[in-house]
């Protein structure tokens, strides 16, 4: 709520004479008894009125509330408004009129005027508004604003957003309002002119704005950005420059809470916004980046923010450019940390991207603060992180990967590292010690549709204590994988509740443990509630067998009779054609002992489901 709608709703808070007309039915009797109270705000709560009395005699009302979700417009009398000269807030929705009331000019005291979602074909009216101080036409049918609204020299907010059919603002009205602090015109007009003297209004008229503080606008050409395009420092925006798309601007796909949101889509010289002074600003200090189809960009840090690193960015989304080879290209041109602040980072549709970390990062706090990573159809990329970025995601919280057919790892060498004392770059020299690299806040990982991948993490992990919070891991179509887990890296895994696997070809066991001279009964994730496997064609063993000869008579189990899974509750098993045993015959201690729920299906070749010593207890 605005500061004024807010000090007046708070004023009229401490009266008695505030009144909802509870009903629609019998509005025009109601609302004569509420008149004859004399009240101070009126409230009509429906959704479904059509027709409203003939006029008002309230001389003291100061607040008018109407909320309307009719079938058709609203048609309002043109003495409706006569006899309401105190008003102040007035939100008068879904009016469908050539014109506004005549009547409505009479509301000299009208501070707050709110008409969204009206059909309107001449709104100069408002003009003689003189002390409006907020103007919301949002989602309104109107073509054009007049050069009457010019004369609102109070005006402090002025929303247009949504406003999907205005093709026309007149020259110099936006620049008279001197008063303006914020302005809303997201998803709505787009017909700048791109200097002044046309026949429409000028970006140029903004830099007149000294008090704006939010502005939400779409510039449809980066060609027209004046020289200081918003010269002021904003403490709110949403700007979207260059061939946005259709729906309402939403960065990262979601409602962002960001106050500061910039979409850059279809730009084929991205050199034109590192020359104005007013979008370098903005670009520094945004919050939410959504990069779209941009043109000769190769490297996101180097080329639209000129090495600067992002200091304030918190959510990054790029997707569909083609050109892009790397998110953080060459240690040459980093001279400071990158993306310290960033909490969530898509990449989406990206064919050539081949790192997101080409260098080796000399800071401490880049990528420090990332939260969630979702990367879907880049196709190019061999590994997800570098080593000298992983060893920095301790906040790590999400992994997502997707369609990435020459993903290998998870991890990976540095393909560059940063210059030596004597000014040279050493190139392909030894890794960072893996033992930094621990993902200790890793809660969700889902690895889906990545053919080429073998191993999720390197054989420098043996041993190392690493993703001790993770509880839920998805992976599907990863069909070079033969185990997903060394036998190492699960003794860190003991908060894992959640384990699926589907539609892995190679898939041979979950566990792997031949890299053990010999093992004794180990108790596996022992939080483990829910295990589905599905699809697993060469699935024998969850744990890969000790050097045992299993023969018709004596298959080797799914679960031998040293695996421990304590907490498990639900089993699924479907299409593992190579099963021919679930449960070994001798059970480890409490193993299974909570399973509630069994599922299985399409393993044709299952000689029984349960052991015998089950069997046997069930005979009784």
């Amino acid at each position: 709520m605005h500061d004024v709608i807010h000090v007046v709703a708070v004023s009229i808070a401490t009266e008695e004479r505030m009144f909802n007309v509870p009903n629609v039915a019998d509005l025009e009797k109601k609302m004569e008894e509420t008149i004859q109270k004399d009240p101070i705000a009126i409230s009509l709560p429906h959704r479904d009125i059509q027709e409203l009395p003939e006029r008002l005699q309230c001389p003291n009302l100061q607040l008018f509330l109407l909320y309307t979700e009719g079938n058709g417009p609203m048609q309002v009398s043109d003495h409706f408004f006569e006899g309401m000269e105190g008003l102040k807030v007035l939100q008068f929705p879904g009016i469908g009129s050539s014109s506004l009331p005549s009547s409505l000019g009479r509301l000299i005291n009208l501070q707050t005027l709110c008409l969204d979602w009206c059909e309107l074909a001449d709104i100069a009216a408002i003009g003689q508004l003189k002390k409006l101080e907020i103007l919301s036409l949002a989602y309104s049918n109107i073509n054009q604003l007049p050069v009457e609204i010019g004369q609102l020299t109070r005006l402090q907010l002025l929303d247009l957003s949504n406003c999907w059919w205005l093709e026309v603002i007149a020259p110099n009205v936006i620049s008279k309002l001197s008063q303006l602090e914020e302005l809303y015109m997201g998803n709505g007009f787009s017909g700048w002119e791109k200097v002044e003297g046309g026949s429409n209004a000028s970006l140029v008229e903004l830099e007149r704005l000294t008090e704006l503080t939010t502005l939400e606008i779409e510039v449809p050409d980066a060609e027209i950005l004046p020289p200081d395009f918003v010269s002021v420092e904003l403490q709110r925006y949403k700007i979207r420059i260059g061939d946005g798309p259709e729906d309402e601007f939403d960065p990262l796909l979601v409602k962002s809470e960001a106050s500061r949101l910039m979409m850059l889509k279809g730009i084929k010289k991205v050199s034109i916004l590192q020359e104005n002074d007013g979008t370098k600003m903005l670009l520094q200090r945004t919050e939410d980046l959504w990069l779209e189809t941009l043109e000769g960009v190769q490297s996101v840090v180097h080329e639209l923010d000129d090495g600067e690193g992002f200091p304030r960015l918190k959510r990054l989304l790029v997707t569909d450019c083609s050109e892009i080879l790397h998110i953080v290209g060459s240690v040459r041109r980093v001279r400071c940390e990158v993306f310290p602040l960033l909490e969530a980072l898509s990449l989406m549709f990206l064919t050539n991207l081949e790192t997101i970390c080409y260098s080796q990062l000399r800071e401490d706090q880049s990528f420090s603060n990332l939260r969630i990573i979702n990367v879907d159809s880049c196709r190019k990329l061999k590994y997800l992180f570098s080593f000298s970025m992983a060893k920095n995601l301790l906040r790590l919280q999400k992994v997502k990967v997707e369609d990435c057919d020459d993903l290998k790892m998870i991890i990976g060498p540095d393909m560059e590292k940063p210059p030596t004392t004597q000014g040279f770059i050493e190139i392909n020299a030894e890794d960072d010690p893996v033992h930094q690299v621990t993902f200790p806040r890793l809660e969700e990982l889902e690895l889906v549709s990545l053919t080429n991948i073998k191993k999720l993490w390197s054989d420098q992990f043996q041993g190392i204590y690493c993703c001790q919070n993770l509880t839920k891991v998805t992976v599907w179509s990863c069909h070079r994988l033969k185990y997903l887990f060394s036998y190492s890296m699960v003794n860190s895994l003991g908060q894992l509740q959640h384990l699926e696997i589907r539609n892995c070809r190679s898939i041979e066991g979950v566990v792997n443990t031949t890299t053990l001279g010999g093992r004794d009964e180990f108790k596996v994730f022992p939080k483990l509630h829910y295990l589905s496997l599905h699809w697993l064609p060469k699935l024998s063993s969850f744990a890969s067998p000790e050097d045992v000869i299993h023969t018709e008579m004596q298959p080797q189990s799914l679960f031998d009779e040293k695996v421990r899974l304590p907490s498990l509750e639900v089993l699924h098993i479907s299409e593992a054609d190579k099963l021919r045993k679930i449960w070994h015959h001798q059970l480890a201690s409490k193993s299974f002992s909570k399973l509630k729920k069994l599922k299985i299906s399409g393993c044709n070749n299952l000689l029984n489901i349960f052991p015998p010593l089950v069997r046997l207890l069930y005979s009784f």
